[in-house]
């Protein structure tokens, strides 16, 4: 197999001198599995709109608000959208798991969950995910906001209103 490193890239993909590895959006020296709350925002691949229907929603939201059995992570507040989620995660105390294996674990779970709805093998998320890490009380409610008030946002903009929202505070 030419091409193809087992030294290089763990997933055996070819090594392609032309294509430059992304850089990281995260904090350079920030421990992810910190004591905190985290604006998430995962996007689904191409942007497709994949969320629409309410099947897909609901295998979503089961695996959204499974985050604290698995990873005592809270799921604060969070939407599903037409093709793309936002969440409000908190860390209560340090873990052993980061933010992004939580986030990965999640997207595998949710995954597998849609495959067995749609019966189609193609991955439906996009490659990594947006994050910010909540400063203060007004950051929060900030994000909180946009997350409750995202649904009408769709709406004003003309988009199907399928967002499902999910709220705790």
């Amino acid at each position: 197999m030419r091409g193809i490193s087992r030294r290089g890239d763990p997933c055996g993909r070819p090594e392609d001198a032309s294509k430059k590895r992304r850089n990281s959006l995260r904090l350079k020296n920030y421990d992810y599995s910190h004591q905190g709350t985290y604006f998430i925002t995962v996007c689904s691949k191409k942007h497709k709109p994949i969320f629409l229907a309410k099947e897909i929603q609901q295998a979503v939201l089961y695996e959204m608000n499974a985050l604290k059995k698995r990873f005592s992570v809270v799921l604060d507040c969070g939407v599903v959208a037409s093709n793309h989620i936002h969440m409000l995660l908190i860390f209560n105390t340090k873990k052993e798991f980061t933010i992004s294996k939580v986030l990965n674990a999640f997207k595998s779970l949710a995954y597998h969950k849609v495959r067995a709805i749609v019966r189609n093998p193609k991955p439906i998320w996009q490659r990594g995910f947006y994050d910010h890490i909540i400063r203060n009380e007004a950051d929060w409610r900030e994000k909180a906001q946009y997350i409750e008030n995202y649904p009408v946002k769709e709406e004003l903009l003309g988009l199907p209103q399928n967002s499902v929202l999910l709220k705790w505070h």
